[in-house]
């Protein structure tokens, strides 16, 4: 055992303070959808190169997510976990606020550099 993990075994339990709980809440945010990106792998587009360099990517950034997370002391309780369930939600609704928000001169906007891309295609 690592000098690290046995002295978070002998620590005592400690609560998350709620000043770190949306952060929290964002790096397990981030941890789902770098798993789906995981997930979906087999159906996004490109060679071999830079599927494995997007793999590379991938799992740097799941790295960086873990050894982020592990500068967080203490465990969440439950109160706290419908805080960040709450978090998470407004996160999401700002998000779709900002798609909301396009308007039709945006989406031109987008479809003109799209049909700049090579790989575009009409179909």
């Amino acid at each position: 055992m690592g000098k690290e993990f046995r002295a978070k075994l002998a620590a005592p339990e400690v609560m998350l303070p709620r000043a770190d709980v949306p952060v929290i809440a964002m790096l397990a945010l981030m941890e789902s959808l770098v798993n789906a990106m995981e997930l979906m792998e087999h159906d996004v587009t490109g060679d071999r190169d830079i599927r494995e360099r997007r793999a590379d990517y991938r799992k740097s950034l799941m790295e960086y997510i873990k050894k982020y997370n592990g500068t967080f002391i203490g465990k969440v309780e439950n109160g706290m976990i419908e805080k960040c369930d709450r978090w998470i939600c407004k996160s999401q609704d700002n998000m779709d606020k900002f798609f909301d928000d396009l308007t039709d001169e945006d989406l031109a906007e987008m479809e003109r550099v799209k049909a700049n891309w090579p790989q575009h295609k009409d179909n």
